[in-house]
């Protein structure tokens, strides 16, 4: 049975704009750290140094911000597991959430299966959203690197002081 638009409760569709909005959070995490990294000999990162480096930051997916950082760093196995399982799971939500629950008919257990799957990925992409923010404060605190221009110019979506 084909999962329709009007078989889906609004806390399922609230819990996969929550999952959602956290898979940006972590790309915008994954931007900031690497602008970080790839100004880390200057004392301060200025609007400047932001703009040079933005534009090809931004138009990278999800994906392709989690390589560039495992090439860069080379991350431990265990953040580059928790990052790519934030990964996956921003795909599976992406591209075949609500295909997955085909499958089952009754639609009371549907939702509650829907509920759990989305807890679960909202918990594991909020743990590598907060890696990403502690490690990349430890990486400007490291190199003495000023990250307040990030922090200021780009809060709304750079922001390394909470999920909001």
């Amino acid at each position: 049975m084909r999962v329709s638009l009007d078989d889906i409760p609004a806390s399922v569709c609230e819990k996969v704009g929550v999952a959602v909005y956290i898979a940006q959070r972590l790309e915008s995490a994954l931007v900031c750290h690497l602008l970080v990294r790839r100004n880390q000999t200057a004392s301060c990162i200025t609007p400047e140094m932001i703009e040079a480096i933005e534009d090809e930051l931004e138009r990278m997916t999800l994906g392709q911000l989690v390589r560039a950082l495992n090439i860069e760093t080379g991350t431990d196995a265990s953040a580059e597991n928790t990052l790519t399982r934030a990964l996956q799971y921003r795909n599976h939500i992406a591209h075949s959430f609500f295909k997955s629950f085909d499958s089952v008919e009754e639609p009371a257990r549907r939702v509650v299966l829907m509920l759990n799957r989305l807890e679960l990925m909202i918990l594991e992409m909020r743990s590598a959203v907060g890696l990403m923010q502690h490690w990349t404060e430890a990486l400007a605190f490291s190199l003495k690197v000023d990250i307040e221009a990030i922090r200021r110019d780009y809060d709304n979506r750079l922001s390394l002081l909470s999920l909001g």
